[in-house]
């Protein structure tokens, strides 16, 4: 009976480490960069509390970069944004037109909490262009009296060049 049971026993515990390294093996084909990038951001350390992020990179994006509407009053998730990884530089133009694209999705209430922002990150946008040297570049920008300091635009600039002519 002992024979039977290491027996069972063994052959448990061999299935389990096979399943084990076939399951490493698949994870490995994936691979996530863990991106860590903090520093410099207009003395921000970070936006969420979390610098580490988990991202996965299409083929050849040497520029990579967000501009995202935030807020307490934003109930959707996630938030209103525009997301660009590519070999190729994001425009002025191209980035003025989704940064208002947002704005005019925002309801009126929402749009009159970020009238001011919408002017600086325009202003922002066109003293572009801006290029990534080490840490990203992240601005946030709020009216000057703010409802709530969580009401702002998020501009980043996570890797290359951007807001070209």
């Amino acid at each position: 009976m002992k024979k039977n049971l290491l027996s069972l026993f063994s052959a448990a515990l061999l299935f389990l480490l096979g399943s084990l390294v076939l399951s490493c093996s698949q994870q490995d084909q994936v691979k996530p960069r863990l991106d860590q990038t903090s520093g410099a951001r207009s003395g921000i350390d970070s936006l969420d509390g979390n610098d580490a992020q988990l991202l996965v990179e299409p083929p050849g994006s040497e520029n990579r970069g967000r501009i995202q509407m935030q807020g307490i009053d934003i109930t959707v998730s996630p938030e209103p944004s525009w997301a660009w990884a590519r070999t190729d530089n994001v425009t002025k133009s191209e980035a003025i037109y989704h940064l208002n694209d947002l704005y005019n999705n925002l309801t009126t209430r929402q749009r009159q909490d970020r009238a001011e922002a919408l002017q600086k990150a325009i202003n922002f946008i066109n003293a572009g262009p801006y290029t990534v040297v080490g840490n990203a570049i992240i601005r946030p920008f709020k009216n000057s009296n703010p409802r709530d300091n969580s009401i702002r635009i998020d501009i980043e600039i996570r890797a290359g060049t951007a807001f070209t002519d």
